[in-house]
């Protein structure tokens, strides 16, 4: 499996994991907790695409530049989760829970990937 491919299938098992998530959150805690599920959620998402898609592209700059870039992505998500968090349309709870689904689901594709080789 190619590293986008592996990216690409993750961010599937993600997002299927992400609705699931957002329904009993929503339902338990309200729209807000919902609401915050999903922002965390796809910011971690789009955190997780923008580091691969970087990551595959290192090959052909040099590591200043990809520090730089790194910095300005971690930046960029850093100021989508204080205007997220700020707005307070979105319950900081249900943020946070939105951002661990991902590295759960990374953790459990990469076990199986691991299993599988």
């Amino acid at each position: 499996m190619t590293a986008m491919g592996f990216v690409k299938r993750t961010s599937v098992d993600a997002a299927v994991a992400l609705g699931v998530v957002t329904l009993v959150v929503a339902t338990l805690g309200g729209a807000p907790a919902g609401l915050g599920v999903l922002a965390g959620g796809g910011l971690a998402l789009v955190n997780l695409w923008w580091l691969a898609r970087r990551a595959v592209a290192a090959s052909e700059t040099s590591i200043s530049l990809w520090s730089l870039g790194a910095v300005v992505r971690l930046a960029a998500v850093g100021g989508a989760v204080a205007v997220v968090l700020g707005t307070g349309v979105a319950h900081p709870l249900g943020v946070v829970v939105g951002l661990t689904v991902l590295p759960c689901v990374l953790i459990g594709r990469g076990l199986a990937v691991a299993r599988d080789a």
